[in-house]
């Protein structure tokens, strides 16, 4: 028995061994998983740290893309406003132009006719005063040359038995 005591004393040590070195490493696996899982809650921290900064500095972007195109966009509305109010002045400017200009040319016409009656009138007055005129040619005109000194050259021209008098038109 003593034999089998022995190899049952041998095998209570030899589970007794082994337990504590169970214990050992399930203590040690404690240990170990302790240290990964505050690397891993480290490395995680460090991760959405950096990945909070990136959505920070993307949402800043963002607004001041935004800020930038309400600016734009308010710019925008302001130069079509303006533009618009430009474009009604010089459409308006245009027709009171034409408005004007459509009275100027009426204008131009009337006198236009008016003159051309004038210049009528006028062309049938100088007809009616060369009726009462004589034309002699060949007659050489000096310069400065009065009319009295013109009828006195005409006078020694003509023959005596001209009679120079004034007439009257019945």
């Amino acid at each position: 028995m003593a034999a089998t005591r022995s190899k049952t004393s041998s095998v209570n040590n030899q589970s007794s061994k082994d337990t504590d070195m169970d214990m050992i490493s399930l203590s040690v696996v404690k240990e170990l998983l302790k240290v990964q899982e505050s690397s891993i809650k480290s490395f995680l921290s460090v991760y959405m740290d950096n990945t909070n900064q990136r959505l920070d500095q993307i949402i800043r972007t963002v607004q001041d893309l935004k800020n930038s195109l309400e600016f734009t966009q308010a710019q925008f509305e302001e130069f079509k406003k303006s533009s618009l109010s430009v474009g009604e002045e010089s459409f308006k400017k245009m027709t009171d132009f034409a408005a004007k200009f459509q009275d100027f040319s009426t204008i131009i016409d009337e006198v236009s006719l008016k003159v051309n009656e004038i210049d009528s009138k006028a062309d049938d007055l100088e007809n009616r005063s060369r009726r009462d005129n004589l034309c002699f040619d060949g007659v050489p005109e000096s310069t400065n040359e009065s009319w009295q000194n013109s009828e006195d050259k005409i006078k020694k021209f003509s023959p005596p038995n001209w009679v120079l008098r004034q007439a009257t038109i019945p």
